[in-house]
């Protein structure tokens, strides 16, 4: 019992660390926090809870021209999110899983020589959330490798999606929320290279079809596909490697295509988890671009660190005496 506190206390003095002295968000184009990319794990098993606590750091300072670095040196951004993720098993096939974020973007530019000052804008709220069933199409069972899994739900605003900064509405890609309701579908599959799958070949397809804010403004609709290796120890270090392919088509504006927006990302994650027990992990994975296609010009992502922790409330079968 006295260990099960020390990890609920943990996770909220992270959530109260984070929650108010550090700055939240994503990449050039898109407003909240990475949803789709946190939604990689497969289904719960019946009766059992999994709570994931995700921090994310984005440094976005290249500048690029489709696939041409360009040299700046005027201007930068981060964007950071704190993401709270739950599953519940509810049969042997069906779970449902929870995730709300919350935001802070920070912009900064600076002023060239004789030409006029620089400026700063910092945003920051609750962002979106996201609700998904999964159902296991082929559980995972002793013996037999693959396993697979699908599911679909919606992303929806929660916190303010109209922040001002004097009397005027700031960019969209710095809103903590889309401001619109999404419609996701969902796919999970692996192959275990061993029988207790200590080995494991992984994939998760999603595709997220965007709606329109009040702002009769359109994020592109945004397809993710991972493609990992995970290899458990069987002791306190366990090691994971994915790429992440990302793409989204142009953003809209009362369906007019917007300049300098959508394209596609291809990035390499290496992580590693630290078992603390058997219900409780802790993630430290990071994000590397290897390739950009992008729309025109645009401002991304240099890098990404993260930091997650995982505690599972387990569903262990009654022993009868």
């Amino acid at each position: 019992m006295r260990r099960y506190f020390l990890h609920v206390f943990t996770v909220l003095l992270f959530i109260r660390i984070f929650g108010t002295n550090s700055a939240f968000g994503q990449a050039c184009g898109c407003a909240g926090s990475p949803l789709l990319g946190s939604l990689e794990n497969p289904s719960t098993p019946k009766g059992s809870w999994d709570f994931g606590l995700n921090y994310e750091y984005n440094e976005l300072n290249e500048l690029v021209l489709e696939t041409e670095e360009l040299n700046d040196s005027n201007s930068r951004r981060n964007s950071q999110s704190l993401m709270l993720e739950a599953s519940r098993g509810l049969t042997d096939r069906w779970s449902i899983t929870a995730l709300l974020s919350y935001i802070r973007h920070e912009r900064e530019s600076f002023s060239l020589e004789g030409y006029g000052t620089g400026s700063y804008l910092r945003t920051r709220g609750i962002g979106d959330a996201v609700l998904l069933l999964k159902y296991r199409i082929l559980p995972q069972k002793f013996g037999l490798p693959f396993a697979a899994s699908i599911g679909g739900g919606v992303k929806f605003p929660v916190g303010e999606s109209g922040i001002t900064d004097k009397n005027v509405f700031v960019a969209e890609n710095m809103q903590p929320v889309t401001g619109s309701w999404d419609p996701i579908i969902w796919g999970y599959s692996s192959y275990a290279f061993d029988t207790p799958g200590y080995k494991k070949l992984f994939s998760v397809l999603s595709y997220r079809f965007t709606g329109e804010n009040d702002r009769d403004y359109r994020f592109g609709n945004e397809f993710v596909g991972i493609l990992g290796f995970s290899y458990k120890s069987g002791y306190k270090f366990d090691y994971h490697l994915t790429a992440r392919y990302r793409s989204t088509l142009a953003n809209k504006r009362n369906d007019w295509k917007i300049p300098n927006t959508g394209g596609t990302w291809l990035f390499i994650i290496p992580g590693i988890n630290i078992n603390i027990s058997n219900i409780f992990s802790i993630r430290l994975s990071g994000k590397i671009p290897v390739y950009r296609k992008l729309n025109g010009i645009q401002l991304t992502t240099r890098y990404t660190a993260s930091l997650m922790m995982f505690y599972s409330i387990l569903n262990l079968p009654s022993i009868s005496p």
